[in-house]
């Protein structure tokens, strides 16, 4: 039987997931793939580091966050770059 606090700790990922998935539309198709596969396909499986590079990621400005999963640019940083070939790999599949 689930506790209340096992309901609450469901429910708080339940309402954070949906708050990702609404700053997932941005309203470039691109854009909008990539990240919506990556939510649904490998957010679940994600380390604690590729988590927080997601949603670091998610308040870059559109044209920067495109350049990205494009492949024109990589960012700098080694977690953001994985992230990135994972959301890649993942809006590919």
């Amino acid at each position: 039987m689930n506790t209340t606090a096992e309901r609450d700790h469901c429910d708080r990922n339940s309402v954070h997931r949906a708050r990702l998935h609404w700053q997932c539309r941005r309203g470039i198709l691109e854009l909008d793939l990539a990240l919506q596969s990556f939510l649904d396909q490998r957010y679940g499986l994600a380390t604690g580091d590729e988590l927080r590079a997601f949603e670091t990621l998610l308040s870059y400005p559109d044209p920067l966050l495109l350049e990205y999963v494009m492949g024109r640019m990589m960012p700098s940083d080694p977690i953001l770059a994985h992230v990135i070939d994972r959301l890649r790999s993942a809006s590919a599949a």
